[in-house]
């Protein structure tokens, strides 16, 4: 099914029988929900509508058992995923407004991954008042995941709002200089006539 967008862009939504790279396993069956593929869409539609990711097409698959990988020998579930610039949900408990969080979030990775460059996301950093070393002593992956939260706070609709991480309990939630960087860092990667989420390929960009 495919979401056309205001300008060029589309969002695929798509079910597959294949997890994305290594490393990932299945877990026991157990009686999940289905995962609300219309939630998924609705939210897709408001963002190209809004015109968050102009000129570049979104995979997102549904893949239909939960799924996990293991951290110091315990099982991690997980609900999804972003890598090689395509989106992955996992069967779990899901809802209207949880799966419209997991969307925007990984998008929200795809976006950093893509059009905000390491130093850029520094600098944005900076700017929400996070120092170096300051969230669990600087592990980069935290970082990605405040950035793919804040996308989320910024860009989602209101169901995208409902799920939230621990992160604004101490660091304010982002404003709108936040959201215009934001902008600022894509519209100058559209602008430059290329598609990074095509040459971001083989990039993983985080999880839910």
């Amino acid at each position: 099914m495919s979401i056309p967008g205001v300008c060029q862009a589309s969002a695929v939504v798509q079910e597959i029988s294949t997890l994305p790279g290594s490393g990932w396993y299945i877990d026991n069956p157990l009686p999940m929900q289905v995962i609300p593929a219309d939630a998924v869409q609705n939210e897709l539609k408001f963002l190209s509508q809004n015109k968050i990711f102009d000129n570049t097409p979104i995979n997102v698959d549904l893949y239909d058992q939960q799924v996990y990988r293991t951290s110091e020998g315990v099982k991690v579930p997980y609900g999804g995923t972003s890598f090689d610039g395509n989106i992955y949900i996992f069967a779990g408990y899901w809802g209207a407004d949880t799966v419209s969080s997991a969307i925007v979030h990984e998008i929200g990775h795809l976006i950093r991954h893509c059009y905000v460059t390491d130093s850029e996301l520094q600098t944005y950093m900076a700017m929400r008042g996070v120092k170096d070393r300051e969230l669990l002593d600087g592990v980069t992956s935290v970082k990605e995941e405040l950035f793919a939260e804040d996308f989320r706070t910024l860009f989602g609709d209101e169901h995208a709002q409902v799920t939230q991480y621990d992160f604004y309990k101490t660091i304010a939630p982002p404003d709108e200089q936040d959201k215009e960087f934001i902008l600022k860092c894509i519209n100058e990667k559209e602008t430059g006539g290329s598609n990074p989420v095509v040459a971001a390929v083989g990039a993983p960009a985080g999880a839910w």
